[in-house]
């Protein structure tokens, strides 16, 4: 068994293995249930790996760079594709930039929450009760607040301009885009997926 590829993000690593399966090589995506235990150590741990048998490493060596080299990508029409409000251009991708920002949140609020817990260790019944009430409030909207800052969130590459698209119009997309594939899988005429 070889490494044919490696992934810190678990739905690649099984975007990848599929699509070796796809191309007749058969792919396994290693150590999903250990690694994602703990996302924090995801990195400690190795990633994920996509293994293949020794004598299919080739073959899937030549599908993972085609999937690496955007190759093996669905193709939007740019009619369809988020375009910028400042400059209209069609070269949109997506923001990460917001992401970190939600991530050091979130490491932030395990810092807080230890002096807030000796704070309240030594304190009146009332004041456990407010504080208990602030913190189930903090929980219950943080993951509303996250999403409503990290999805959604296009930049577009020509001019570096940042906006929020509508969720119908991304969910759209990716139906044309499904739709496009699945097109495109069952036409003879168009190798784009061979079949092992």
């Amino acid at each position: 068994m070889r490494r044919a590829h490696w992934t810190p993000d678990l739905s690649e690593a099984h975007i990848v293995e599929h699509l070796l399966r796809e191309h007749g090589v058969i792919a396994w995506a290693f150590d999903t249930e250990m690694v994602r235990q703990d996302w924090l150590k995801t990195l400690a741990f190795g990633g994920y790996r996509v293994m293949v048998s020794d004598a299919d490493f080739g073959k899937a060596q030549a599908v993972v760079n085609a999937y690496r080299n955007g190759e093996l990508a669905s193709q939007i029409e740019d009619t369809e594709r988020p375009s910028c409000p400042g400059c209209g251009a069609s070269d949109a991708s997506e923001d990460l930039r917001p992401r970190r920002a939600v991530f050091m949140l979130l490491i932030a609020s395990d810092g807080l929450s230890i002096p807030f817990l000796f704070a309240t260790h030594t304190a009146s019944g009332a004041s456990w009760f407010v504080a208990s009430y602030l913190v189930l409030q903090l929980l219950l909207l943080t993951p509303g607040v996250a999403a409503r800052i990290v999805k959604w969130r296009y930049r577009c590459l020509a001019c570096d301009r940042t906006w929020r698209e509508p969720p119908g119009r991304a969910f759209r997309d990716l139906a044309h885009a499904v739709e496009a594939a699945s097109r495109d899988r069952h036409d003879p005429a168009n190798p784009v997926h061979p079949r092992p």
